[in-house]
C-alpha cells in the first residue's frame, strides 16, 4: 500500500527564513543629562600634580568693604577690610568599557551571506554610544560620588536571584549583562571583595516596571534585601566620579570640592523639601530663594524624571477649561505631550528617564565644567596606533579572539552650585 507524503518528508529540503529586523531589547537612553552637561561645560585638560588639586576654581566668598555710619565731626571712619578669595579643587576619575569576542564569531558573521549582521562591525559601532549611555547612569549615581547604582528592598535567593529595588531610582541605572560590586547598607561590608574583577556578579535581566533584577554568578555570595549594588570599580570605600547628586545635594556638611559646605553654605544649592505631590509654590520659593542668594536667577534648564513631568501635566489638565464652539469637530488632545520640554515656573523642563523619580533639579548649564586627563575614545598602542588585540590567556598564550577597550579620564566641577536648585521629597505618582 502507498504510503502517503506527509510534511515531515520534505522538512530537511526547507530553509530557514531569519528576520532581517534585530532589535535591541535593552534601555540605550541617548538623549540624557551627561550629553548635555559634556556640550555645555566649559573643557579643561588637566595632568596629575603631587597635591591632587589637578583642577582649582577660584570663588570670591565675601566682598571688600565694610559698611557702617560714622560720626562727621571728627569720629572715627573705621577700619576696611578685602574680599575674601577661596577655591574648589577637582581632579579626574578613569572610566573603561572592554569588549572581547571569539575570532569564530567574526568568521561567522563577518561578510557571511547567511547571517543578518556583521558582529564586529556593529559592536565598534555601537561602543561609543553605549558608553556614553553608561556613562549617564554613572553620573545619576545615587549619592553623586560613591558609584552606587541601586539599593534593594527585597532579596530571593532562588534561583534564580531576584533583587527588588526601592521606587526612587528602582532599576533604572542598571543594565543587562552590567557587572556590579555589592555593599551593605551602612557601606561597612563590600561583599565583593574577595572576587576578582572579571568574576564579578552580574545582572542577568532586568524588570523596569516592576523594579526588579536577576543577578548571575553569586557563588557563595548571600545579599542581603537592603544591600547597595554599585558600578565594578568602586574599591572597598566606594568612590566614584562627582555626579549630578554630589552637587545638587540637601547635605548642609562636609567638603564640596575641598571647601566646607558649613563654613560657606552659600556654595550649596538651594533646596525646597515638598514633602508631598509637585504645587506651583514648591517653583516659585525656589526661585526666590535663588534670587535672595544671588540677587537674579540665572537662565536655568529644569531636569527631572517623566513621573514628575507627569505629575506637573495633571496640574495643568487641572485647571485647563476648552472653550469650544459647536463647529468646532476636531479632535482635541487634551493631555499635554511630557515627553517634550516643558514649562514649570518660567523654567523649560527637559526628561531625565535616569534621575530621582523625587526631585526636579534647576541647572545653569553654563556654570558647569568639565576637567578631563584623555577624552573618550579607544585604547591604542602608542607605537603602532593598534586598537584592536588578541586575547591572551593568564600563561601568556595567545588565544583565538579579539578584545578592544574605551577609555575615559574625567569629571565634573560648578563654578557656582549656589546659584542652583532643586526640589526634593516629591510624592512619585502613582504607577510610576
Amino acid at each position: 500500500m502507498p504510503v502517503p507524503q506527509t510534511i515531515t518528508n520534505i522538512l530537511r529540503a526547507n530553509m530557514e527564513k531569519v528576520s532581517e529586523v534585530l532589535p535591541e531589547i535593552y534601555e540605550k537612553e541617548n538623549n540624557t543629562l551627561y550629553g548635555d552637561i559634556t556640550k555645555a561645560a566649559k573643557d579643561f585638560k588637566i595632568a596629575s600634580t603631587v597635591n591632587g588639586t589637578d583642577f582649582r576654581q577660584p570663588i570670591r566668598v565675601r566682598p571688600a568693604g565694610t559698611f557702617g555710619g560714622f560720626t562727621p565731626g571728627g569720629g572715627s571712619m573705621g577700619v576696611g577690610h578685602g574680599s575674601d578669595i577661596q577655591q574648589f579643587a577637582q581632579t579626574y576619575f578613569p572610566l573603561r568599557m572592554a569588549f572581547g569576542m571569539n575570532m569564530d564569531v567574526n568568521w561567522n558573521t563577518d561578510g557571511n551571506p547567511q547571517s543578518i549582521v556583521s558582529e564586529f562591525s556593529t559592536t565598534m559601532k555601537d561602543a561609543v554610544p553605549n558608553f556614553q549611555s553608561y556613562a549617564d547612569k554613572s553620573f545619576h549615581n545615587i549619592t553623586g560620588n560613591q558609584g552606587l547604582c541601586a539599593l534593594g528592598t527585597g532579596f530571593a535567593i532562588g534561583p534564580p536571584a531576584v533583587f527588588t529595588f526601592d521606587p526612587e531610582y528602582g532599576a533604572n541605572l542598571l543594565q543587562v549583562g552590567m557587572d556590579v560590586e555589592i555593599f551593605d547598607n551602612a557601606l561597612a561590608v563590600h561583599r565583593t571583595a574577595a572576587v576578582t574583577p572579571d568574576n564579578l556578579p552580574r545582572i542577568a535581566s532586568i524588570d523596569y516596571d516592576a523594579g526588579t533584577a536577576v543577578l548571575e554568578n553569586l557563588g557563595a555570595i548571600v545579599p542581603a534585601a537592603t544591600d547597595y549594588l554599585a558600578f565594578p570599580g568602586v574599591t572597598a570605600v566606594p568612590t566614584w566620579l562627582n555626579g549630578l547628586e554630589y552637587f545638587m545635594s540637601t547635605a548642609t556638611t562636609g567638603l564640596l570640592l575641598g571647601l566646607n559646605r558649613a563654613t560657606y553654605p552659600q556654595i550649596n544649592p538651594s533646596a525646597v523639601n515638598v514633602a508631598g505631590p509637585i504645587v506651583p509654590q514648591a517653583g516659585w520659593v525656589l526661585k526666590a530663594r535663588l534670587r535672595q542668594k544671588r540677587g537674579t536667577v540665572p537662565k536655568l534648564t529644569g531636569y527631572c524624571h517623566i513621573a514628575q513631568a507627569a505629575a506637573i501635566a495633571n496640574l495643568t489638565v487641572a485647571v485647563t477649561m476648552f472653550d469650544r464652539a459647536g463647529s468646532d469637530k476636531k479632535i482635541l488632545d487634551i493631555m499635554p505631550d511630557i515627553d517634550r520640554p516643558f514649562e514649570y515656573c518660567g523654567v523649560t523642563h527637559k526628561i531625565d528617564m535616569h534621575a530621582s523619580k523625587q526631585r526636579i533639579y534647576w541647572l545653569d548649564k553654563s556654570k558647569w565644567q568639565r576637567v578631563y586627563a584623555k577624552d573618550l575614545g579607544f585604547l591604542e598602542e602608542p607605537s603602532s596606533g593598534r586598537k584592536v588585540f588578541m586575547k591572551r590567556a593568564s600563561t601568556g598564550q595567545l588565544v583565538h579572539g579579539v578584545e578592544f577597550f574605551l577609555t575615559t579620564a574625567e569629571n565634573f566641577a560648578v563654578s557656582d552650585p549656589g546659584s542652583q536648585g532643586l526640589l526634593y521629597g516629591l510624592t512619585i505618582p502613582v504607577d510610576f
